[in-house]
């Protein structure tokens, strides 16, 4: 009979010595491992079902353990097994019930507790994330924060599930790369179905239309953005909320063509034309507010190979001068050279021209970069390198 099978059975996991964790085959991706580990001997007699003196269901599965070492490491089973809850379970009799968990987590979580580690399928990462934070295994809770706040684990289809979760379950280290991976890819988030972007909540919308590093080729992605969740909200969002809403986008930074044709949403707000003017009158007069600036462009926004660079193509520069000009100074991918930093390219990053569209004049195969028309106009062109570049809706 194969795992596949015996695992739709009720069964004691203590009689399956080999499925006392989760199974290694091709299914289970992930290892989550900085827990303590017990002597080998003391696994093994859990493994085997031997001198355990605790059982646990979760249905339709059967675990057994041992009290002191599922107390030790897990807040839950110390409550379970130790003053009160003792009482409570002689009361009751029959083994502990887990429901609203699946076996294959618990198994995991049960593993975690024995040997520190435990393996399973990349896809149930947020549901052990779950399992620690209920059983209250601190290092379990810690191993799959981690794991979870991986750069390439968070996608536009999953950041903003994880988000919420992180955000209920209080674990602000996780919130924040989460938050981090939206701002990033926020414009994939719309066209993600599992996103969740439409059915954000209006407090988590409005933090990232505030944030300076939104990660959008031009602000109309931003308004658009908030147009289109406006509209797909049942009810409709207030005035106030809509007024906090469009207070955060860039008027004056959204392209010309697209002001042309003034959103409906804008106009039919009571407050929308004062909004609205306020915004282009903060930029005129230079005043330090967040929407009279342009949004910082991350050097991790850069999105274009060597091979589409061509001449006349519009481009921005990603990044803060300081990662800029490390980029410079090192040989980019595939260049015999690196382009070398001049300190007049600090023109580049004044914030008159911060985000700004610049046209490549031509390319540089053996330095693999572009060089850039001035920002201002000048005559003096400046090297950059393609892993510091990203595409551009218009020039300017």
């Amino acid at each position: 009979m194969s795992d596949s099978s015996r695992s739709r059975r009720k069964r004691s996991r203590h009689n399956d010595p080999d499925g006392a964790g989760p199974s290694r085959d091709a299914a289970f991706k992930v290892t989550v491992s900085g827990g303590h580990r017990y002597p080998p001997k003391l696994v093994e007699q859990w493994r085997q079902g031997t001198l355990c003196d605790c059982t646990i269901v979760v249905d339709p599965e059967t675990f057994s353990g041992h009290r002191n070492v599922l107390a030790a490491a897990s807040g839950y089973f110390a409550g379970l097994y130790s003053g009160a809850g003792v009482v409570m379970r002689e009361r009751n009799g029959g083994p502990a019930q887990l429901e609203g968990m699946s076996p294959e987590v618990f198994g995991a979580a049960l593993e975690f507790m024995y040997t520190g580690e435990c393996g399973l399928p990349e896809t149930m990462l947020t549901e052990l994330l779950q399992a620690a934070s209920r059983l209250q295994v601190e290092d379990l809770l810690r191993a799959t924060t981690q794991a979870l706040a991986l750069k390439e684990r968070l996608q536009p289809s999953n950041c903003l599930a994880i988000w919420e979760l992180a955000e209920r379950l209080g674990l602000a280290e996780l919130q924040e790369h989460a938050r981090e991976s939206a701002t990033r890819d926020f414009e994939k988030l719309q066209s993600s179905p599992e996103s969740l972007f439409l059915s954000l909540p209006h407090a988590r919308l409005a933090t990232l239309l505030a944030d300076m590093n939104l990660n959008v080729e031009s602000e109309d992605a931003a308004f658009q953005a908030m147009v289109a969740w406006a509209r797909h909200q049942q009810p409709a969002p207030s005035e106030a909320e809509l007024e906090q809403l469009l207070s955060l986008i860039r008027f004056p930074r959204m392209t010309r063509a697209f002001l042309v044709d003034v959103e409906p949403l804008l106009l039919g707000h009571p407050r929308g034309a004062i909004i609205y003017a306020q915004s282009f009158r903060e930029v005129q007069f230079c005043d330090d507010t967040p929407r009279a600036k342009k949004r910082l462009v991350r050097l991790s926004a850069s999105n274009v190979k060597y091979t589409d660079l061509k001449a006349e193509m519009a481009v921005r520069i990603c990044g803060e001068m300081g990662e800029v000009k490390q980029a410079c100074e090192q040989r980019a991918p595939g260049a015999s050279e690196a382009v070398e930093w001049n300190e007049d390219m600090v023109d580049y990053f004044e914030e008159r021209h911060r985000g700004a569209g610049l046209r490549i004049r031509k390319i540089s195969q053996e330095l693999q970069a572009a060089e850039l028309e001035h920002p201002s106009g000048g005559s003096d062109h400046f090297w950059f390198p393609f892993n510091v570049l990203a595409r551009a809706a218009r020039l300017g």
